[in-house]
């Protein structure tokens, strides 16, 4: 079922499930507060709208439509058989000019809906393919500011790794200066619950990447509250880093106005290992 804001059913759950098993028990109870009283924003599923009952009857009998069909539905005035038909759809048989309008001007709930899609096709996409998608994903989240947009950009950077696509390095270093460019904007408007969701999509997945951890530690010094909310909870940024990273990326945070080396390094190995 897909959900109204946050993510479609799934992802959200799924991401949330993956950042908090690898925390030990303390860590995950923090793992909903960050820096100083600041609610940490876990997307979850939430009930659609009322207008969306019935969609899923309505997804039984529009499965196996031309897609010609589906694409009407789309740009029909009832909510629920446009959900109901983006749910079946092949949308890489979807014109990039239509799937464009769709993500700029559908309503939240559909939109979503459409991330779910996108993530869909990455799967078994070429590299050019997989290119493309990534691209179509960053233009939702730009337009929509919906995190569920990270999840098939994310697919897409994953799957050129997986095929060994000679565009996946400029593809990683090109989405790292984006998202860290944006998450700086979102701090700057006191986004919180938006930088919390790009924060647990990307920051506190994959650091481990060469492209996204110089471009993030490179964050700290602009923003003294980002470096407070690395060096206050670094299990949730750096476990699973190699000590070396951990310690950069806790000495780039102190010296940015965040908590000392050695108190961060304390809550990190207290944090990342269970108690005995």
């Amino acid at each position: 079922m897909p959900s109204e804001r946050g993510c479609f059913h799934g992802a959200s759950v799924t991401l949330v499930h993956r950042t908090l098993s690898r925390l030990a028990p303390r860590q995950a109870d923090s793992a909903r507060c960050a820096y100083i009283d600041v609610p940490y924003a876990v997307p979850v599923a939430r009930p659609l709208p009322p207008e969306y009952a019935g969609w899923e009857a309505l997804a039984r009998t529009l499965r196996g439509q031309p897609i010609s069909a589906l694409i009407v539905a789309i740009g029909g005035p009832e909510p629920a058989e446009r959900l109901a038909a983006l749910t079946v759809i092949d949308i890489a048989g979807v014109l990039p000019g239509t799937l464009l309008d769709w993500i700029r001007t559908l309503p939240d709930s559909e939109a979503n809906q459409i991330a779910g899609a996108v993530q869909a096709a990455i799967a078994g996409a070429d590299c050019r393919e997989a290119l493309r998608w990534a691209g179509f994903a960053r233009i939702g989240y730009e337009q929509r500011g919906l995190a569920t947009f990270l999840v098939p950009l994310f697919a897409a950077l994953e799957a050129l790794e997986d095929e060994g696509c000679e565009e996946r390095a400029a593809a990683w270093e090109g989405a790292a200066g984006w998202l860290c460019e944006h998450g700086l904007t979102l701090l700057a408007r006191e986004d919180r619950a938006g930088f919390d969701d790009l924060s647990l999509f990307a920051f506190e997945r994959y650091l481990d990447r060469p492209a996204l951890f110089p471009a993030f530690k490179a964050m700290l010094p602009t923003r003294r509250e980002l470096a407070l909310r690395v060096s206050a909870n670094p299990g949730l940024y750096l476990a699973g880093l190699p000590e070396r990273a951990q310690r950069e990326m806790l000495e780039a945070a102190e010296g940015a106005g965040g908590l000392p080396l050695r108190e961060a390094w304390k809550l990190l190995y207290e944090e990342v290992t269970p108690d005995a």
